[in-house]
């Protein structure tokens, strides 16, 4: 559903959608054994037809990801869905392309200051880039290293478009290099739970800040370095990269 703000509200105080877009990312379930499906129908299908995750690509273009088929879609919103029949038809798709045996949903999508990079947050413990100018479905740089078990694990692109950081389901923090995507990431450890959000700040290029299961929101910062350095124990080198944790 799109709403928009500047309409007058309801007299009950909530607005009315604009636009509705049915069932973008409805999947039908295997069928299993009988017992499994009286049982689990109700939930299945709520589950597969779920929208994880929406984002504007500017203000004509709407991309949205589904919980369970592993795809993204981008819709022109000039156009008015809302009585549309029939499966509606997305303006460009970009498909699932992982390699394990089921496809995955995507928890989080993002996109560089100018548009020109999508990255898709997969639970299959990948994270995909695609070049947005190019006519084509398959992702251009392919970022691991870090688990992904739930839709809660967040990742965004630093306000420079140098970094890519994500949460994680082992708690921890991951920083990528996006020119270097072959790079192990580092590795931030300082939390005791699944780290969900993170954002990276908007006055500051050299802050960090993250939020976990444990209840706590941290704050990290990194300063310049003309050389590789190791961050704490396991973690990958990322040139020019030293972050400490403030608190």
């Amino acid at each position: 559903m799109i709403w928009d703000t500047r309409t007058r509200p309801m007299k009950t105080g909530h607005y009315k959608p604009v636009n509705i877009l049915h069932g973008v990312h409805t999947t039908v379930p295997a069928a299993g054994p009988a017992s499994n499906r009286r049982s689990n129908s109700a939930r299945n299908t709520e589950s597969q037809q779920s929208v994880t995750t929406v984002l504007f690509k500017d203000e004509n273009n709407l991309y949205s990801s589904g919980a369970a088929d592993g795809t993204i879609k981008m819709w022109d919103i000039r156009r008015y869905y809302t009585t549309a029949k029939g499966v509606l038809q997305p303006k460009h798709v970009y498909p699932y392309v992982g390699t394990a045996s089921r496809k995955h949903g995507i928890s989080a999508l993002a996109l560089t200051s100018c548009g020109s990079r999508l990255f898709s947050s997969c639970t299959d413990d990948n994270i995909y880039m695609y070049d947005t100018h190019l006519d084509t479905k398959d992702p251009v740089a392919v970022f691991s290293g870090h688990t992904n078990s739930t839709f809660y694990v967040k990742s965004c692109v630093s306000r420079d478009n140098e970094y890519l950081i994500s949460g994680s389901s082992s708690h921890s923090l991951f920083v990528w290099d996006i020119k270097h995507p072959l790079l192990p990431p580092v590795k931030l450890d300082g939390h005791s739970g699944e780290v969900t959000s993170v954002a990276s700040s908007s006055c500051d290029l050299g802050q960090i800040v993250s939020c976990s299961d444990d209840n706590t929101v941290r704050i990290w910062r990194s300063m310049t370095r003309p050389l590789s350095v190791r961050m704490g124990s396991r973690s990958g080198l990322l040139p020019g990269f030293l972050i400490t944790l403030l608190c």
